[in-house]
């Protein structure tokens, strides 16, 4: 705490039971703990989350952001995971060949060769 400019004489506590609130007077962070049943615990806690707060206020983040960077560096992990690394356990492929549609002139063939056999056999005069 000392190490952030933070000292017991900048705050001010407030007991309800075993939950206690922390208001550090130079910065106004509020924080509020009941965690465990024992309030010497949740004073501890709640020192702990202020100075949480402290660090990430110095960051402009907040401490979510801050824990998470820190987990992430802890695993090894230097970047948010991306999207492609995500999807590396999708395979696509192709379900058939593609067909080609025949051409134009190719269906007119067809066409007039299936007309053609009508009307001859129809008899011409």
């Amino acid at each position: 705490m000392d190490a952030l400019g933070c000292h017991e004489k900048d705050l001010e506590e407030s007991f309800r039971g075993a939950s206690i609130t922390i208001l550090h007077r130079p910065t106004g962070i509020r924080v509020r703990c009941n965690r465990e049943r024992s309030q010497a615990l949740n004073r501890f806690f709640a020192r702990r989350l202020l100075v949480e707060e402290l660090e990430a206020q110095g960051q402009n983040k907040t401490r979510h952001d801050v824990k998470a960077a820190q987990l992430r560096e802890k695993k090894g992990r230097n970047k948010k995971p991306r999207l492609d690394r995500s999807l590396s356990q999708f395979h696509l492929r192709p379900e058939k060949e593609p067909t080609v549609p025949p051409s134009i002139d190719t269906l007119l063939k067809r066409w007039h060769a299936s007309n053609d056999s009508e009307h001859g056999s129809a008899g011409e005069p």
